[in-house]
């Protein structure tokens, strides 16, 4: 036969158990967490930051994987590509060369001497005694020819009533104040005044120094007069 283990007996001085009338709570809302002193907010949409682009995050780029030279900022482009004369296209018809030069020396004066010019010709249509809407004009450097670009490249007349005229910049077919010089030196204009002539700078303008005009070519009148190489002022 199987022997019965031995029962314990309870402590006979043991205080007499008496069940709680309510469990308490698990957690008491109206106090703050142990872990943080300050009171509770509400997290709403405008608190909950946006995720950072990936690509950033782990330091990818749009663009291919490129060396860090040249990652860096591309440098403005330079449409001339080192030129220095260009042709000023959409002029308004209105304009005489006395205009034009009054322009670019207030160009090159905003520029603080760093720009100058030694050569301008406005072609002009004698009959009507307009320009015909361009001109050519060549700087002393590509540095001052870019800076022309950009400052007239899309130009509006608007401050003398052509508001759809839009100066285009590009580069003149003859290059260089020598090279326009030989061009010039022997045509002939027929026209009433040498006004009209293309004209050289000596010394060049920067929009300070006094210059002189030498005038090129020769013009023609009706009756075959005209007048040889002079200076003009």
């Amino acid at each position: 036969m199987e022997t019965k283990k031995p029962t314990k007996s309870l402590n006979p001085y043991a205080p007499a158990f008496t069940p709680p009338s309510r469990s308490p709570p698990l957690f008491n809302f109206n106090k703050p967490f142990p872990c943080y002193n300050k009171p509770f907010k509400a997290i709403t949409g405008a608190h909950v930051k946006p995720e950072k682009n990936p690509f950033v995050r782990y330091g990818f780029c749009h663009r291919r994987c490129l060396p860090p030279r040249l990652l860096k900022k591309p440098l403005p482009e330079n449409k001339l590509a080192g030129r220095t004369s260009v042709m000023v296209k959409n002029i308004p018809n209105c304009l005489g060369r006395m205009d034009l030069l009054r322009i670019l020396d207030n160009h090159c004066r905003k520029h603080n001497e760093k720009s100058s010019y030694d050569f301008l010709y406005l072609p002009m249509d004698f009959g009507k005694r307009a320009n015909l809407g361009y001109a050519f004009v060549n700087f002393t450097s590509s540095l001052a020819a870019e800076r022309f670009r950009r400052e007239f490249e899309n130009f509006s007349w608007d401050n003398i009533g052509f508001r759809k005229k839009i100066c285009e910049i590009t580069v003149a077919k003859y290059q260089g104040k020598e090279e326009l010089t030989r061009h010039f030196r022997n045509s002939r204009f027929t026209c009433h005044t040498d006004d009209y002539l293309p004209v050289v700078l000596s010394p060049p303008s920067n929009g300070f120094t006094a210059y002189t005009l030498t005038k090129l070519g020769y013009r023609v009148g009706a009756l075959g007069g005209g007048s040889r190489n002079a200076s003009l002022r």
